[in-house]
């Protein structure tokens, strides 16, 4: 093995991100997985009145209320058939914890940071929530900025404890 493929490998295993690629539709996103509470099969969740167009509901997620955001709608594509590959994707800071509803969720990987690029920020084609694009196994990946969804979302942030009367709406 040459020394240039050799220093290019120590580099992609040593400067690396390790992320979730999920779909939307037809596209393919990432979320780095430090964000990431848990991954869940769709759950019941309970409507909320009066809520942004976004927001599909709230689910009970360790004895605590969780707003989930269909993100499809908040990127402004095409709102994606409930199906069985349907998952909650729990994303959290040090405040707040968010539930992302996705069409399916396809692996955890990790990419090298080389494979990376910055979106460019003229073309309307990236969201302002796209952090980084990457083209990997003729995929082309979108990774996106989870701490600018979740600070634009925190309003929606529940953090009290669910009581009783709640626990048995959701």
């Amino acid at each position: 093995m040459g020394k240039a493929l050799r220093n290019r490998l120590n580099e992609e295993t040593t400067n690396s991100r390790k992320v979730v690629v999920f779909r939307l539709g037809r596209h393919f996103y990432l979320i780095e997985i430090d964000w990431i509470e848990e991954i869940s099969r769709l759950k019941p969740f309970a409507t909320i009145p009066n809520s942004p167009e976004q927001v599909e509901g709230v689910i009970k997620f360790q004895n605590k209320a969780v707003v989930v955001i269909n993100l499809a709608k908040l990127l402004g594509l095409k709102k994606g058939e409930i199906t069985i590959e349907t998952c909650i994707i729990i994303v959290r800071n040090k405040n707040c914890l968010i539930g992302l509803l996705v069409d399916a969720v396809q692996e955890a990987i990790d990419i090298a940071d080389s494979y990376f690029q910055s979106p460019d920020s003229g073309s309307q084609f990236y969201s302002s929530y796209a952090k980084a694009v990457a083209y990997l196994d003729s995929r082309f990946l979108i990774l996106l900025d989870v701490e600018k969804i979740i600070l634009e979302q925190s309003k929606l942030c529940l953090s009290k404890p669910i009581n009783n009367e709640l626990d048995t709406a959701i």
